[in-house]
């Protein structure tokens, strides 16, 4: 982990400057011997910490992602069929 800068936090400017560990997960939360996800402590000083980490889960597939859309959807759906059903 030492592409981090453990003495400060990373800047964040309207750059796109992430570190070279940016949501990799073997290097920003690695899993131990019984396959636990161990986030670093090094990462918890950097300022992108957050998203890199969403990141990092969405890459091993333990966040899904769920659109907005998909939920409303979802919703007129299940209020349409309650509609329906209550005639």
């Amino acid at each position: 982990m030492n592409e981090l800068r453990p003495e400060g936090r990373t800047p964040v400017s309207s750059g796109d400057e992430r570190p070279p560990c940016f949501g990799v997960p073997e290097k920003v939360c690695p899993k131990d011997e019984n396959q636990v996800i161990e986030p670093q402590a090094e990462c918890l000083s950097c300022a992108l910490v957050r998203s890199c980490l969403q990141q990092a889960l969405r890459r091993e597939g333990a966040i899904v992602d769920t659109t907005p859309v998909r939920k409303v959807s979802g919703f007129l759906r299940r209020w349409s069929d309650k509609k329906l059903n209550t005639t």
